[in-house]
């Protein structure tokens, strides 16, 4: 999946507190995507370093 087919819709801020110590940011992400749905092993994103693209 290339970097430009994401559209960030929703972006949650935690400000640091007794629960969450260091405080969170989380992105939610929509995008345009075409073709057979997959899933990655662990150990093939491990080798990979994480940045696997879906094709």
């Amino acid at each position: 999946m290339e970097p430009e087919s994401l559209t960030a819709v929703q972006i949650i801020h935690g400000a640091r507190g007794v629960e969450v110590p260091n405080g969170f940011l989380t992105v939610v992400f929509v995008a345009q995507w075409t073709g057979e749905p997959g899933t990655a092993s662990l150990e093939s994103m491990l080798r990979s370093g994480g940045r696997r693209r879906c094709t």
